[in-house]
């Protein structure tokens, strides 16, 4: 089990100084996929949410997504999540979880028409190709949102709009997760993403171990 190879250090047996370096060379695979099977044993098994060989039978991108569900939610509801993760097809479970999060609640929408001269016309639709390059995104209400969260990052003095507010709507339209840290006079601060933060830190732990041994030595 890779969890129990990276916290034992196991992979030192096989000539490697680093967790990361063992699933590149010796499993080839990215270091990204090795800490995802580390986070997913330690949130789903070791947790004792799920056991074991529940998930051995799972597909490994399947026990992401319920690794990714709030604590609390996985000691309410941990065998009716793994039902649903056996029974329903990757995309179907994904929006469940992401509707229980709050990331697909139905919006409101509003209609909104603007008529442009020539020039104003043509920055617009300049705007919008690079927008679209950039986010993958063909849809122009998608890439006018991404192009005002733009603008209004290079604005944050303004009281209308937070730091809080754009990165919240960056992790809603890209499906990621953006950490801030502010940084003032040599110390660090997370001000968004904290949650994030500690979930990476059980994974990273691991090499930091490692560096300090290096360094001792």
């Amino acid at each position: 089990m890779l969890y129990h190879i990276s916290q034992n250090k196991s992979y030192k047996q096989y000539g490697y100084t680093k967790f990361h370096q063992y699933c590149e060379e010796h499993l080839q695979f990215g270091p990204r996929k090795g800490d995802y099977f580390v986070s997913i044993h330690k949130n789903l098994v070791e947790s004792g949410h799920i056991q074991s060989e529940v998930l051995d039978e799972m597909e490994w991108t399947t026990a992401r997504e319920l690794a990714s569900l709030p604590k609390e939610e996985l000691e309410k509801n941990a065998d009716e999540w793994v039902e649903k993760a056996k029974t329903l097809p990757r995309r179907d479970l994904q929006k469940e979880i992401k509707e229980l999060k709050g990331y697909d609640k139905p919006e409101p929408t509003y209609p909104l028409r603007v008529v442009f001269h020539e020039e104003q016309y043509k920055n617009v639709k300049t705007a919008l190709k690079v927008a679209e390059k950039l986010t993958g995104s063909d849809k122009n209400n998608h890439l006018i949102d991404m192009i005002c969260l733009s603008f209004l990052s290079h604005h944050l003095d303004d009281k209308e709009v937070t730091l809080e507010d754009i990165l919240k709507r960056v992790n809603e339209q890209f499906e990621v997760e953006c950490v801030a840290v502010k940084t003032t006079g040599g110390s660090e601060e997370i001000v968004f993403g904290e949650d994030v933060v500690q979930k990476m830190t059980s994974v990273e732990g691991d090499d930091d171990d490692d560096e300090n041994e290096e360094e001792e030595s």
